[in-house]
């Protein structure tokens, strides 16, 4: 797209909106095109701008205009929040006509753009000028153009060289991905950021970094491909050696730029940077200097380390420093080193690890993936003398001056027998450990923290001792738990925290099916198989558990916690009278629910009002909607339920739904009651022909009180039951054809 003869295509990508296209379609239509000597081209002449309209457009971008600056306002459009203007400011008047490269049908191999053409400036190349040529070896292109399109010489398959103008500050990710052959790039001097897959498929061989070059993104080369690198010696933001680029100042190893096997860090560097060697397979052997403090996030990700001498200087290894490197054997860490972050040296081939005294903060995760046998006592040591930090044969300690507190599981044991003097289990301390198949505490534990088990699927044992005082939410997620005793000091439980099948279907029913609490315990009891704590107006739900499918919560009950019911297996539910709060999340998932009761006000009394369940089977997701708090006070949203049982395309479902509501149509509309009376007739014969042959004259007794026995049902009931020798049902339907008829004022013969 092109915009008073000058390539607009990033931009016009970040705007969007078709009124800004068609203006600049507009302005395109407006030029001539011409065609000499392989050059295909327009002459643009410059329409006549006004001054910008302060009025603010919402949506797409509006037409080109001046802006009181004298730059060009590409266009004024609101975001979301806030609003935006983009400007593009030119070098030259816009008065002054100008050329635009459309393509080159040549078949030279060495190329140079003219800086003129016609008489006019050359003032930019357009989207795909160039894209596909197969004969092209060398590209010049003049200082004059200040705006190179999208893939304007990507996939130039002969381009070996390319010069780009000197006075470009910013260039289109896109314009050289896929030249397979290019060896050699002249950068802009002007140049302030190589963004990423810049070279993308490019063999580059030779990197010249321009003067004013600040910044190089992630992926913008491959260093396996280059051979030399020259920096600009004006460039005063980089420094570098021919292989690795640094700050100005040396303080910061900023890029390793091509691939060697073995390579040393500049002295009075203090940080390797982020990313600095990410993904160098061939990089065997690297030489960190004392003086370095932090080694960056993925600063040496994927690399071939075999072995890595951590100086003392260094603090801090951060995230993912050295993850995935996979011949790393050997990783020696002196005294210095204060913290070892997430997955810094995960999937590692580290064996054993000797941690220094002045190591405070270790990632559960730091060593993850390793082959270390954390068992035996002798592969993961640290040094007896750290006063912050202790390791037991399966988990990591903190030393406070209450006691330990267990940080996390060291590797995925089987076992557990958490050491003397720990008073508390950190949050996620052992989560998703999933080989973990019972755990001990001794005495003076007194908090396990939230998720601190969550997702041991293998978890079957846990002791709970008199001394525990806290369990946070969801300690006990998705574990195999099913027995549990809580002492009489047990004063807080978090929501979910023995929700142990969670949300794995695979643990549905093994939920806890033993719990009891000490008698002296004055916050928590069980009744009804619910884990109920006391709080100051009335008591709170904290867990179902599995004992049953059954629950009828006491009327004590005035609270119904999150994630008290949670993916659960319930058959039927009663609601207390003085309910007043149900939690969000507190039924989400539950299944194979078939019944609900509830009172609901009526006066000064209350009426009890009960609701059907068969058709939700596999709408575990309609649960939560439809128990919960409603306007009106009640905890049950009618509306919605009428609304899925006239949905329902089980006739036999859609039966026992629709009787119950109209035996008792609390909030049941005229309108909606007569759909469901004509929905129960329309199914009749299939439902006269289920319950006949299974002898069920209650069922037709309830029909009959409804006066949904018509004629024609009755005739093909007693037909029915004449086939299937139901001499009672022939005898109640005639009674009911009777009292019909006589209802009606006629008489007739109803013998057989």
């Amino acid at each position: 797209m092109t915009l008073g003869g000058y390539t607009t295509d990033s931009f016009g990508e970040a705007l969007g909106g078709q009124h800004f296209q068609r203006e600049a379609s507009k302005a395109a239509q407006s030029s001539r095109v011409i065609n000499c000597d392989g050059w295909s081209y327009c002459i643009v002449e410059p329409e006549s701008y006004k001054e910008p309209s302060k009025k603010s457009f919402i949506g797409a971008a509006r037409g080109p205009s001046r802006a009181p600056d004298g730059s060009l306002l590409l266009g004024t459009m609101l975001g979301e929040t806030e609003k935006k203007e983009i400007k593009l400011t030119f070098e030259q008047s816009l008065e002054e006509p100008c050329a635009r490269i459309l393509s080159y049908e040549g078949d030279s191999t060495e190329v140079e753009i003219p800086s003129t053409l016609g008489g006019y400036s050359v003032k930019s190349v357009h989207n795909k000028a160039f894209f596909g040529n197969k004969t092209v070896c060398r590209i010049t292109v003049p200082d004059s153009v200040i705006q190179i399109g999208s893939k304007a010489f990507s996939k130039c398959r002969a381009l070996e060289e390319i010069v780009l103008p000197a006075n470009m500050k910013e260039l289109d990710p896109s314009i050289l991905i896929q030249c397979s052959a290019l060896k050699s790039v002249y950068l802009p001097e002007e140049l302030r950021k190589l963004p990423t897959r810049f070279f993308d498929g490019c063999p580059i061989e030779t990197l010249r970094l321009p003067r004013a070059l600040e910044v190089i993104e992630d992926h913008s080369f491959d260093p396996a491909t280059v051979k030399t690198v020259l920096l600009d010696r004006k460039n005063t933001h980089f420094s570098c050696d021919g292989t690795g680029l640094y700050s100005a100042d040396s303080s910061v190893f900023v890029k390793l730029m091509r691939s060697v096997s073995s390579y040393t860090i500049r002295q009075h560097c203090k940080v390797i940077g982020p990313n600095a060697c990410k993904s160098m397979k061939n990089l065997k052997r690297l030489h960190i200097p004392e003086g370095v403090e932090t080694i960056s996030s993925y600063a040496l990700f994927g690399t071939g380390l075999e072995r890595i001498f951590i100086p003392p200087t260094v603090t801090l290894v951060d995230r993912h420093a050295f993850h995935n490197c996979h011949e790393l054997k050997e990783a020696i860490f002196n005294k210095g080193l204060v913290q070892i972050s997430p997955f810094a040296f995960a999937n590692s081939a580290l064996e054993k690890v000797y941690l220094p005294k002045t190591l405070k903060m270790l990632s559960r995760s730091a060593f993850e993936g390793c082959p270390i046998d954390y068992a035996n006592g002798t592969s993961f040591v640290i040094d007896e003398m750290n006063p912050y930090l202790h390791s037991g044969k399966s988990a990591l300690y903190r030393i406070t001056s209450s006691g330990l507190e267990l940080l996390s599981a060291l590797g995925n044991p089987e076992t557990c027998e958490v050491c003397r003097k720990t008073y508390s289990v950190h949050g996620q301390a052992f989560a998703y450990a999933e080989h973990l198949k019972s755990v001990y505490f001794h005495e003076g534990i007194e908090h396990i923290g939230a998720r601190a088990f969550t997702g041991c699927t293998a978890l079957e044992t846990v002791n709970f001792p008199d001394s525990l005082v806290s369990i946070g939410q969801e300690a006990f997620w998705e574990t195999s738990l099913s027995e549990a005793r809580l002492g009489p000091n047990v004063s807080f439980i978090g929501d979910g925290a023995f929700a142990t099948s969670g949300s794995n279907r695979r643990l549905r029913g093994k939920r806890i099916k033993k719990m009891s609490i000490d008698p002296a315990n004055e916050h928590y009891y069980v009744e009804n198989d619910l884990l109920i704590e006391k709080i100051n107006v009335g008591h709170r739900v904290i867990q179902a558990l599995a004992c049953t499918t059954d629950f009828y919560i006491p009327d004590e009950v005035t609270y119904i916690s999150s994630k008290a019911f949670c993916f659960m297996e319930v058959n039927s539910l009663r609601f207390p009278r003085h309910l007043s709060f149900i939690a969000a999340n507190a039924f989400f998932g539950i299944t194979k629910l078939k019944s609900v009761e509830f009172y609901k006000p009526q006066g000064d009394d209350f009426r009890k009002l009960k609701f059907l369940f068969p058709a939700w089977k596999y709408a575990v997701d309609r649960y939560a909607e439809m128990l919960s708090l409603q306007e009106d006070g009640s905890f049950f949203n009618i509306e919605s339920y009428d609304s899925w049982v006239r949905s329902c395309g089980e006739p036999e479902n859609f039966a026992m739904m629709t009787l119950a509501r109209l035996e008792d149509p609390y909030m049941l509309s005229e309108e909606r009651a007569k759909r469901f009376r004509w929905g129960i007739q329309m199914g009749m014969k299939e439902l006269l022909k289920h319950h006949i042959s299974n002898h069920d004259v209650a069922f037709l007794k309830r029909l009959s009180d409804l006066d949904l026995l018509d004629f024609d049902s009755i005739a093909y009931g007693m037909e029915l039951a004449s086939k299937y020798g139901e001499s009672s049902i022939t005898a109640f339907l005639l009674e009911a054809k009777r009292k019909s008829v006589g209802s009606n004022g006629f008489e007739e013969d109803f013998s057989l």
